[in-house]
């Protein structure tokens, strides 16, 4: 009977994802450049919004990834994840969380995890600035 129950609730699984791919995060490069930090954002981020919380209608939330060339003593792991609000009108950003990783593309273990980051910040990165533009383009879903 346990057999049976696993079996169904991994055939659910494998169904689901296949029927609603978009919930997976598919990671768009900003540049290619691998001898510097690499910045990528999650192109589905739209779609969960959820996850940001109510929201004012000139802010949009994203996930970005950076892929770190080398470790330091400022980082955490090769690559790191993290959530931000971004305020449309002005150039800058909330930091909601952080997750870091042993490997490339949020891969491996997880070797941090920051919650509850910041309030308001200046954008600092080109990067970010050019993933503001682009998420702060995007057409809000209807609820």
């Amino acid at each position: 009977m346990i057999k049976i129950k696993l079996f169904l609730v991994s055939l659910l699984t494998a169904l689901w994802t296949y029927a609603f791919p978009s919930f997976a995060q598919e990671w768009v490069a900003i540049n290619d450049d691998t001898n510097s930090e690499q910045y990528f954002y999650d192109n589905n981020g739209w779609i969960e919004q959820w996850r940001f919380g109510e929201l004012e209608p000139d802010q949009m939330g994203a996930s970005i990834m950076v892929n770190i060339p080398g470790q330091s003593a400022m980082t955490f792991g090769l690559s790191e994840v993290y959530d931000v609000v971004f305020d449309c009108n002005l150039p800058r950003m909330i930091y909601l969380s952080s997750t870091w990783f042993s490997e490339f593309m949020g891969e491996g273990e997880i070797t941090k995890v920051f919650e509850e980051i910041s309030g308001w910040n200046p954008i600092r990165y080109k990067k970010e600035l050019m993933i503001r533009e682009l998420v702060c383009s995007w057409i809000r879903p209807i609820n």
